[in-house]
């Protein structure tokens, strides 16, 4: 049996109070709660809010991109323009006290970042590419030093960073290799407005948000190689959207907006659920590597002073899980809520991060990892 020390199992005491009364002291010293999920870590960045997380390939990194906090009315200044940011790369560092600490060991200033767009690790967890407002900036995060590309106004990149999907005015999407700049294919849809999502499938399909004459919209599925739509998600929504995917699954909701979440099948673009938020505004969606999970992380309700992070099972249908997010005390008016959600690649643990620059992590039960 491993043994704690009184100060550890102190300490741990202290924060399990903090979380709440649900929760139990396991014999490492860790936060549990009663149905499995527990709080293994935390980092915090700063009065920089969190904008985007990534795991590394191996799940032994995190990378994150920030904003300097400011109040809600501020949220969505990114899509409309480049705000200055940075990205930050964290690793876990355990002091015996049964809770990660993950620790800061490195960061990059992005002078005009491309705000709530995905952020990726290489294939081989060497990099990760980051996006300005004229530029793609691939960064090694071994050798610390960032190589610059540039892109006029990219949208969305490839997983593997080779490839970014700009607007060509407001009516064309076109797809360049980054190094090259080259156009690798061009994207239209009858003259309609249309605006890249996100790439699936390795970057061979991409995922445009096309909108109509009468400010309806619909997700479209274009393969690369033929250029041609290959499937159709009906959105029924007449407002910006965000997107998550894994496997053959995609998520889709309103952009920090509405409170409704569909999942759709990538190949033939049918819906196969629906789930419903309830009375609160998501900032930010994730499914698990295995496309069971879904996340959804919210603003702060009105009745409440601290954001939450919603898990569903997509195959029964439920809820089974909502976390406040009470690491840190609530009570300035920059505090707006959780803003970014992650699972890592094995599924195993669920990141988030806050409007404050708090990030957590906790351990997914292991009847729901994959």
């Amino acid at each position: 049996m491993k043994r704690i020390s009184y100060a550890g199992l102190a300490m741990a005491l202290c924060l399990a109070t903090f979380a709440g009364c649900a929760s139990q002291i396991d014999m490492d010293g860790a936060i549990q709660d009663d149905d499995g999920w527990a709080i293994r870590g935390s980092a915090s960045a700063g009065a920089f809010a969190v904008d985007s997380l990534a795991f590394s390939p191996d799940g032994k990194k995190l990378a994150s991109t920030h904003y300097p906090q400011h109040p809600s009315s501020w949220r969505v200044l990114p899509l409309f323009e480049n705000p200055p940011g940075t990205v930050r790369i964290w690793e876990p560092k355990d002091y015996g006290l049964g809770r990660e600490s993950w620790v800061d060991q490195a960061s990059l200033t992005i002078d005009a970042m491309v705000g709530y767009a995905p952020l990726y690790f290489t294939p081989d967890g060497e990099c990760i590419h980051v996006m300005g407002g004229n530029e793609v900036v691939r960064w090694n995060i071994h050798k610390l030093k960032p190589e610059r590309f540039p892109i006029e106004d990219p949208r969305v990149i490839s997983p593997d960073g080779r490839q970014v999907a700009v607007r060509a005015g407001n009516d064309q999407v076109v797809v360049k290799q980054v190094e090259t700049s080259e156009n690798r294919a061009e994207l239209s849809a009858d003259g309609l407005d249309m605006w890249p999502i996100g790439f699936l499938a390795n970057g061979s399909l991409l995922a445009i948000e096309v909108t109509e004459s009468d400010q309806r919209r619909y997700l479209a599925i274009y393969d690369l190689a033929s250029q041609l739509e290959q499937s159709r998600c009906l959105l029924l929504t007449t407002t910006t959207i965000q997107m998550a995917h894994a496997k053959t699954r995609i998520a889709t909701t309103q952009f920090c907006y509405g409170d409704v979440i569909s999942i759709w099948d990538i190949n033939d673009g049918s819906l196969y659920r629906t789930f419903h938020a309830g009375d609160v505004v998501i900032c930010g969606i994730a499914l698990s590597p295995d496309a069971r999970l879904l996340a959804a992380c919210t603003e702060t309700p009105d009745d409440q002073d601290q954001g939450l992070t919603m898990i569903w099972d997509i195959e029964a249908g439920e809820l089974i899980k909502t976390i406040r997010d009470d690491a840190t005390r609530k009570d300035n008016d920059d505090y707006w809520g959780v803003t970014a959600v992650a699972f890592s690649p094995d599924g195993k643990t669920l990141a988030t991060g806050n409007s404050e620059g708090d990030v957590n992590f906790y351990s997914v039960p292991e009847i729901h990892a994959e």
